[in-house]
């Protein structure tokens, strides 16, 4: 798609009667031209009308030339909202041919005026040089992340803050320090009103790091506030709140309480949450046994590749528990949660090697399941935490 030419916005006369139309009329004949307030009115005005055409509100039809032709002009007048607008735009090819390197001159004309969502994209962008493929040295993109990232955090951005926090808490780019990443985590969930994930992220982790004592005082109390706060936010990550929320109650033995949070985790399919309803069904505990219930959780947890659900739902299939007994397709989902990391499904095929289910009894094969067991004990529980940490906080443990 070819890059629109912006078009000069000039006050033709059906535009007089509007308040635009008079207000490029008094820039365009009369010494207002040099008046910053009147300047900037204007640009806010040429703004709002960009994005009437751009968002499709206020009942204009979705236009992306028309908000092209508007933003462009109130960057001219040095709008860093208009200009972060293009930048947008260029990045994801609404209405002009995607050009990264047009979408940086815009958004660092507005990360220069001050504009804290500039400011955050630019470190964004800077953190994954890669991903837009910059030709940039590593430890520039680095320092330029750090930055921008820090300016917008400074502006007030919460996802700024938030990735702030992070750093703080890896140390990455900068010392080490928990009560800097506790700090920045309070503050991005404290202003993070219009970014439900970061707010989210924010109490969560900062939740968890009054659980364990990491730059604030140990508290469960305020850590449990904190997660149904997050819990209560509704966003696409609010149900990592609920499946610790769970967790904590379990601990606690306070089993009618886990199993109500982990179902509303299990709402959203959290798959962590879907194997611990499996358990608390299959062992009774705050609910009646029911294995027909805990195969269905299970089931599922196992569809979204949950190493150890995938474990007890072979065992189910072993005992006849739920299901039909079935040998081999125990046998199978053993052989699946070795792969997937599950230790625990090392034993099961060797006790099936040793007592000879599906498979020709072999005490020589059985021994070496449970050799195998020991040797890849490491491997399986990097692969459990890895799986882990894409649904649950990076920091709960």
């Amino acid at each position: 798609m070819p890059t629109l030419a912006p078009q000069p916005i000039v006050p033709y006369k059906e535009h007089c009667k509007t308040l635009i139309g008079r207000g490029l009329a008094g820039i365009s004949e009369d010494r207002t031209a040099d008046d910053e307030q009147a300047r900037a009115l204007i640009a806010r005005i040429f703004y709002e009308k960009g994005l009437d055409y751009y968002l499709g509100r206020k009942g204009k039809t979705r236009s992306y030339n028309d908000a092209f032709r508007y933003f462009d002009f109130a960057a001219t007048f040095d709008n860093f909202k208009a200009q972060y607008r293009l930048a947008e735009m260029y990045q994801r090819g609404d209405g002009v041919e995607t050009s990264i390197e047009k979408a940086m001159e815009w958004l660092q004309l507005s990360a220069e005026r001050g504009y804290g969502l500039a400011q955050a994209r630019l470190g964004s962008i800077y953190e994954f040089p890669f991903l837009y493929e910059l030709n940039i040295d590593a430890n520039e993109s680095e320092r330029l992340s750090l930055y921008w990232t820090e300016k917008a955090a400074t502006s007030g951005e919460s996802r700024a803050q938030n990735k702030l926090a992070h750093r703080f808490m890896e140390g990455r780019g900068v010392s080490q320090s928990y009560e800097q990443a506790a700090y920045w985590f309070e503050t991005s969930s404290i202003n993070g009103s219009r970014d439900s994930f970061s707010k989210t992220n924010s109490q969560i982790n900062l939740a968890c790091m009054c659980l364990r004592g990491l730059g604030v005082e140990s508290s469960v109390a305020k850590a449990v506030d904190l997660l149904e706060s997050a819990a209560a936010n509704e966003s696409r990550y609010s149900h990592h709140a609920e499946h610790i929320l769970g967790d904590l109650y379990l601990v606690a033995q306070r089993y009618e309480d886990a199993f109500r949070w982990y179902i509303k985790a299990a709402q959203r399919k959290h798959p962590l949450s879907l194997h611990r309803l499996g358990l608390l069904y299959e062992g009774g505990f705050g609910v009646a046994i029911s294995y027909k219930e805990a195969f269905d959780y299970y089931q599922k947890a196992v569809d979204r590749k949950h190493p150890n659900a995938t474990t007890r739902l072979g065992l189910l299939y072993e005992r006849g528990l739920g299901v039909q007994q079935n040998y081999k397709m125990a046998f199978d989902l053993y052989q699946i949660a070795a792969e997937r990391g599950c230790s625990e499904a090392y034993l099961s095929l060797a006790a099936m090697y040793k007592d000879g289910l599906y498979v020709d009894q072999s005490d020589e094969m059985a021994y070496t399941w449970c050799i195998k067991m020991k040797e890849e004990a490491e491997t399986c529980e990097k692969k459990i935490r890895k799986y882990e940490r894409f649904y649950k906080c990076y920091y709960y443990e």
